[in-house]
């Protein structure tokens, strides 16, 4: 048995104490400081991964929230389509596209990009062969982008256009501006606030779809303090310029 063997047996038995014993008891372990940039990063990785997830997590979800924000194109106009009729949702779906393009040639350029821009924003509201869930889905869609006010035109069936009002205890009214008042040489407007589509694209837009416009489809305009007057103006625009073409045509 070596001497430090025999020293370490006695003072696990109690025989000498560490002061009398001439082992290293209390050696502290040698740290070697890393060298050079990858050493170092790693050390550093080593021991502030957690952190370092987190700030890179959060750090994320700004840039994502900033792209958002400001690095999608902004619309010019917003154009909610809506229906709780499936002839009238397949419609709107099938010619979603081609509904864009019309009301893209039809409005200003707002946001002054040389590039017009009209959002339409396609919420079915049907509940035959659709799940509850899904149902529910619409309903909050909808009436999220009620409470935003950006989608100042709505497209939709006469019956879903007036089941918006109603569900916030209004009359169509009190949500819709009177589209008579305001264009009163268009006699063909249904109770003062919805414009058919079938007359109010009459003409050259008309071609543009596959199927023939649904006689039961119309245009309102929200109205009411609640909407900015920008958005008012662009909306009036938009059905001003139609009309004017309509004119233009039938005359």
């Amino acid at each position: 048995m070596t001497d430090d063997r025999r020293e370490l047996l006695k003072l696990k038995q109690g025989l000498i104490s560490e002061k009398e014993s001439s082992l290293e008891t209390n050696v502290k372990p040698h740290y070697e400081k890393p060298v050079g940039f990858s050493a170092v990063m790693a050390n550093f990785y080593y021991h502030h991964k957690p952190h370092i997830f987190i700030i890179g997590f959060f750090m994320l979800a700004t840039a994502g929230m900033l792209f958002l924000s400001y690095g999608s194109e902004k619309p010019d106009i917003t154009v909610l389509l809506i229906s709780d009729e499936p002839q009238i949702s397949a419609f709107l779906h099938l010619e979603q596209d081609a509904l864009q393009a019309i009301f893209e040639q039809h409005t200003p350029d707002i946001t002054g990009n040389g590039n017009v821009f009209a959002e339409l924003l396609f919420i079915d509201l049907a509940t035959q062969g659709r799940s509850p869930q899904s149902i529910q889905a619409s309903a909050v869609k909808l009436f999220g982008e009620i409470q935003g006010g950006r989608g100042v035109l709505i497209i939709g069936n006469g019956n879903a256009l007036k089941r918006i009002p109603e569900s916030a205890g209004l009359t169509s009214g009190e949500f819709y501006a009177n589209l008579s008042d305001l264009f009163p040489e268009c006699d063909y407007i249904s109770d003062g606030f919805f414009l058919p589509m079938a007359e109010f694209l009459r003409g050259s837009d008309s071609a543009a779809f596959d199927t023939p416009i649904p006689q039961g489809l119309f245009l309102a305009m929200r109205g009411g303090p609640a909407i900015a007057e920008p958005l008012t103006e662009t909306a009036l625009s938009v059905i001003e310029n139609v009309l004017l073409l309509r004119q233009a045509i039938t005359d």
